[in-house]
């Protein structure tokens, strides 16, 4: 019935954030909200202890870092979180947005440019890319695999003309789909050198947002 009443109040917004008491609530009201909005994402706390140190703490920021990206990508959803999450700092709206990069076939980049700015998205270079976060340059070859994203991709370069971008899978690399373009989103929530930062929240970022805001048993 929770899920329903708030379903139906937020008809008239884009965008529903739902603040719950703790994490095992949040994602109780995510598997019932789901009912009525298959895209609903959680939006999760990092944990102090392990958050950017192993599986689980990337798993985690993965996590966060794709619910940032729908804001952009969709025209409306819903964002489950709790407070301690929703008031914890990312980097700034207005950073989050210059830090993302359009890659387009027949389009010109610089790669050695290119290089130095998916380092400061917190992209790690590697012999091969085998997992979320990182990239490979092999000649005129770069392959990424975003965190935000379901596979790595491919792009191809004839000098400083892109000639084409593809999927691929990581297990096999062979390629799955030819792409007109694809946007490379951060791969982590603050760059490097603004560790110790204070930007803004996701319930800062909730502000620029056409947003309607239920607080679930937050006391």
């Amino acid at each position: 019935q929770k899920s329903h009443l708030i379903s139906g109040l937020a008809q008239s917004k884009k965008w529903t954030v739902i603040v719950a008491a703790n994490e095992r609530k949040a994602r109780e009201l995510l598997a019932d909200y789901r009912m009525y909005d298959k895209e609903a994402v959680f939006y999760p706390a990092k944990d102090v202890i392990f958050y950017s140190a192993d599986v689980h703490g990337n798993a985690v920021e993965t996590e966060r870092l794709k619910t940032i990206k729908s804001l952009f990508d969709q025209e409306g959803g819903t964002v489950i979180t709790t407070m301690t999450a929703g008031m914890e700092y990312v980097q700034s709206l207005s950073v989050y947005k210059k830090s993302c990069r359009r890659l387009e076939e027949g389009g010109q980049v610089d790669l050695e440019e290119l290089t130095r700015s998916l380092a400061d998205m917190g992209y790690e270079r590697q012999g091969q890319v085998d997992g979320p976060g990182e990239y490979s340059i092999r000649g005129g070859i770069l392959d990424i695999y975003p965190p935000t994203g379901e596979c790595p991709y491919r792009i191809e370069l004839w000098g400083d003309e892109i000639d084409t971008i593809r999927s691929f899978d990581v297990e096999s690399q062979r390629s799955m789909e030819n792409l007109e373009e694809i946007t490379l989103y951060p791969a982590a929530e603050l760059s490097p050198d603004q560790q110790g930062y204070k930007g803004e929240s996701l319930l800062d970022y909730i502000k620029e947002f056409r947003s309607l805001v239920f607080l679930d048993e937050s006391n």
